[in-house]
């Protein structure tokens, strides 16, 4: 993350055998439109490495006002 945004933070609040929470706690000027970039960076980084039927979610955004942008991330 940070070496495409810098500075940023991103941690990693839950995961499970095929999903995972990510928040970005810190982004210093966000946009919906970044949000869905890093998501869908997310999905094809699944894919690449085999995953099937990915779901990418972005419930909360900075962008939005909420405390972090959440992406909420599942695959088979």
């Amino acid at each position: 993350m940070s070496a495409y945004f810098n500075p940023s933070e991103m941690i990693v609040p839950k995961k499970e055998k095929n999903a995972v929470t990510l928040h970005i706690t810190y982004f210093p000027e966000p946009h919906e439109a970044i949000a869905y970039n890093i998501a869908g960076w997310i999905e094809k980084a699944l894919e690449i490495s085999g995953c099937k039927n990915i779901r990418v979610a972005i419930p909360k955004s900075l962008a939005r006002k909420d405390e972090y942008t959440e992406f909420d991330v599942s695959w088979s």
